[in-house]
Parts: C-alpha cells; structure tokens; sequence
C-alpha cells in the first residue's frame, strides 16, 4: 500500500491510495480525497477525507493500515485502504506535530502500536482507540 500526494502548495495535498497484490508489479488505486487535482476522474472509488497531508504510512496486516498526518488526525483503514476513518491522536502529540516536529507511527500487529515524537512516545494496546504517554527511558541519577 502506497499514499500519494501532490507535492503543491496547497494544503490539504490532494491524496489518492494505492495498493498491490504482487509486490508493486501492478497497482490498483483504492481511494482518492475528494478535492484531488489529480486525473482522470475514476468512478467508484474510496474516499479519502483527510484534512491533513500525508505524513506517514503503516501497513498493519493485508487489510489494515495507519496514515499519520501533518496538522490532522490520524487516518485508519480496514479495508484495504478503500475507507478511512480519523482517530484522534493524543493533545500534547497534536501540538508537537503541528509546531512542525518529526512523527512517526509502527504497530506490531493489529493491536499494539507505538506514536513517537521529540515530544515524547505513546503506546495502544487496543488498535488506537486510547494512546497512553509512556515514560522516556534515560540514564538513572547517579549512576
């Protein structure tokens, strides 16, 4: 699976998803944002309602995947890539993010992911309903 976007101006960059069965021999397009700017106009496709630009993109399983956005909500997929839905990042991450630091997002398997910034790390354990700040690990006082 593959997200492209038009390197323009404008923001929210137009989006389009793509994904393929043979190792990126073929690829077939999934979804597309509404507004796009690309061509030409494909009837029943998915539609990518993203807000934000494209920052990210974590393939989960063979139907699941994580979008992670500049200046938007996170997007998840179940199907492929041909609906998304957004999922609410953590509020200190958001602003991070949007002060322009580096996010990025990696799951182990459907269930356990990881969002980690200069600002910080959380952790699912529930495929991203609820993100939980985690402790940063340094060198102990002392020692």
């Amino acid at each position: 699976m593959l997200v492209c976007a038009d390197d323009g101006t404008s923001s929210p960059a137009a989006q389009e998803v793509w994904t393929s069965g043979d190792g990126g021999a073929t690829w077939v397009i999934q979804s597309r944002d509404n507004e796009t700017s690309f061509s030409p106009p494909l009837p029943d496709l998915g539609s990518l309602n993203n807000g934000g630009d494209p920052y990210g993109l974590m393939v989960v399983s063979d139907t699941s995947a994580w979008m992670i956005n500049h200046n938007e909500d996170d997007l998840v997929s179940h199907d492929n890539g041909v609906t998304w839905a957004n999922v609410p990042l953590p509020a200190n991450l958001t602003s991070a993010w949007q002060g322009g630091a580096e996010v990025d997002i990696t799951f182990a398997d459907a269930l356990h992911g990881w969002i980690f910034s200069k600002s910080g790390l959380w952790v699912t354990t529930d495929g991203g309903t609820v993100w939980t700040a985690q402790p940063i690990i340094g060198v102990v006082p002392g020692a």
